[in-house]
């Protein structure tokens, strides 16, 4: 792969093997590249393909400029614990995007010392989603040691609906591609 621009220093505009533009991430990608300087696959950690970047190039774009090299290592390593615990494929780009974003404006607010939600669902989401909950309250933990800023506890039933949603997206994908291939 060739890099082309840096929109972070773990974020790059790259050209993949097909000669197509993709957005590649990796700690520190971009620091120190040139136009052009080769970029090795152990390098990268995920890839936003031309598929998502056709429907969303301005969004994806714009979303992943303004999130810090910090949150999106911090969002890799909550994906990776959540898919690990909840035996989810891996985020697929729209939910780590989702989960990076959230996690971005979380720890904006909660450093403008913005007060929490109301939380009237908490208990209800800790019943429908024990797992998920718990893998929330993880979360929380990881944010915490590594910003050390304590979100709010609120933001357990937001995160416990992001693993909710890649879990059933990601079980939704298996099950659908594997009745396409016994269609006939």
């Amino acid at each position: 792969m060739k890099f082309q621009k840096k929109i972070n220093n773990s974020v790059a505009w790259v050209i993949n093997e097909e000669n197509e533009k993709v957005i590649a991430m990796g700690k520190g990608i971009s620091y120190g590249r040139q136009t052009g300087e080769d970029i090795s696959r152990e390098e990268i950690e995920r890839i936003f393909t031309p598929e998502m970047q056709q429907k969303e190039t301005n969004v994806l774009y714009q979303a992943i400029e303004n999130i810090s090299d910090d949150v999106l290592l911090l969002t890799e390593e909550i994906s990776e614990q959540a898919s690990k615990t909840l035996n989810i494929e891996g985020f697929d780009d729209s939910h780590y995007l989702a989960l990076a974003d959230h996690l971005n404006y979380a720890l904006k607010r909660s450093s403008q010392d913005i007060l929490d939600y109301p939380e009237n669902l908490r208990w209800e989401v800790k019943k429908l989603y024990p797992q998920e909950n718990e893998v929330a309250i993880d979360a929380l933990y990881t944010i915490e040691k590594k910003t050390g800023i304590r979100l709010p506890k609120s933001e357990q039933t937001f995160l416990t609906y992001h693993f909710v949603n890649a879990q059933y997206d990601a079980r939704a994908n298996i099950h659908s591609s594997q009745l396409a291939g016994n269609a006939y």
